[in-house]
């Protein structure tokens, strides 16, 4: 799946959507022996003099030699270093925007976390601003949004796609399984996401792009068979190159729709749930995309389990202190301001009761099973599940129930917590 920009872009000209998908990123290169290049290519695409380096101990020394590399391209170059960084907040931001201040250009080596904190730091600067990705873990790389932990809750904001993305195969291939499996994870993760946007315009006429959704299937099917290829636990150059484009494709469709919703459901919100946890209480945190395949896992599941109701009462479940604070804690107050107004609130329940069946024929045809999804993840060398991920049983019986409150979303996971009289037996 070689990533041609201009011919994507091209293809979506004239969209039955209505939306203009236009794009500013200049250059995108995934190939083997790219790193001694880095800083030729940086010069020629973004130009300047000064360069701030933005990595930490890990991905510096899988990109061993690239400040090198970047010297002797002619850039002048400073640098944020953070020993292990694996969650975004503010103050990485700051720290960002502050110590890259007068750099003609802002690199990221690494993914994640380090490339969040520099795209919204460059939102706000308006600094160029490229990567250079060490593992194929996550499909951001090419998004203008980015998940930022604010004040303990995980907020997604309006950032800036780089100008400019790198990825060495040689790198991506030496990479941990680990990071290789939560790179598939997340894009797994886009059979639920995508069911997901399908309900939300049905239920609330949310917009929604099937050109978009039918590249981002694209993707999704390239990580399918990348997991059953039985070459996810090795250092395999296609394998790695395969699976970074169709993380860039992703991030690209992200891009070109304005929004998160071709990749991001209830899976992520599970993932969220995870992560405000683990930061409120001190915990190292797991790859997010890692978690992400897990959430999709259980989302799968509960979405099968409640469409097997061939018609449903509905009810109203209201946003009480007493039912979400023991689970929330000190994030309540963050929660609610970022559930009010419920988006509950756009749904006809006489309109949902009408049109589930065409709800179940979304998740009929479009999410496969939990244990579908499960086994992927292990063929990819991944946790199926979040009891062998070490996830609390507690926060992973919590985040089915609780899960969706993590982003303003409407989601088929909001719908049935919320609003669809059921029993216990539909949470696996």
């Amino acid at each position: 799946m070689a990533l041609n920009i201009p011919a994507l872009v091209e293809s979506l000209k004239d969209c039955p959507c209505g939306r203009k998908h236009e794009i500013n990123i200049s250059r995108v290169e995934i190939r083997e022996g790219l790193l001694p290049e880095t800083g030729k290519i940086i010069r020629e695409t973004l130009g300047g003099t000064k360069l701030h380096a933005v990595f930490d101990e890990n991905t510096l020394a899988a990109s061993a030699g690239i400040l090198e590399v970047l010297k002797e391209a002619g850039y002048e170059v400073s640098e944020t270093r953070y020993e292990n960084l694996k969650k975004a907040t503010m103050d990485e931001v700051e720290q960002v925007m502050e110590e890259g201040k007068g750099a003609d250009v802002i690199l990221s080596i690494g993914t994640g976390s380090l490339n969040d904190i520099c795209r919204y730091a460059c939102y706000k600067t308006g600094q160029p601003f490229a990567i250079f990705a060490t593992a194929p873990s996550m499909d951001g790389f090419l998004s203008q949004q980015a998940p930022i932990m604010t004040n303990g809750f995980k907020i997604t904001y309006d950032a800036k796609a780089p100008e400019l993305l790198l990825a060495d195969v040689d790198i991506l291939a030496e990479s941990p399984t680990e990071l290789k499996a939560a790179g598939l994870g997340d894009l797994i993760g886009k059979y639920t996401a995508l069911a997901d946007w399908k309900v939300a315009t049905l239920t609330t006429g949310e917009y929604y792009c099937e050109a978009i959704a039918e590249k981002m299937r694209e993707a999704v099917n390239q990580a399918v068979a990348l997991a059953k290829s039985g070459l996810g636990q090795t250092t395999d150059r296609g394998y790695a190159q395969s699976l970074m484009e169709a993380l860039a494709l992703s991030g690209l469709m992200i891009y070109l729709s304005g929004c998160t919703r071709p990749a991001s459901g209830a899976e992520h919100h599970l993932s969220h749930f995870w992560e405000m946890q683990y930061a409120a209480n001190g915990w190292n945190q797991l790859y997010h995309g890692k978690k992400v395949g897990i959430g999709a896992a259980i989302v799968a599941d509960i979405y099968h389990n409640i469409t097997k109701l061939e018609t449903i009462e509905t009810r109203v479940t209201p946003l009480e202190e007493a039912r979400l604070r023991p689970v929330f804690g000190k994030l309540y107050d963050m929660l609610m301001k970022e559930n009010t107004p419920n988006p509950l609130d756009k749904v006809d329940p006489e309109f949902l009761k009408a049109h589930w069946q065409e709800i179940r024929d979304i998740v009929k045809n479009d999410v496969p099973t939990g244990e579908e999804i499960r086994e992927l993840l292990r063929l990819a060398g991944g946790e199926p599940d979040y009891q062998t991920a070490g996830i609390p049983a507690d926060l992973g019986e919590n985040a089915k129930r609780f899960g969706h409150y993590a982003r303003f979303r409407m989601t088929l996971l909001r719908i049935t917590n919320d609003m669809i009289c059921h029993g216990e037996e539909i949470y696996p």
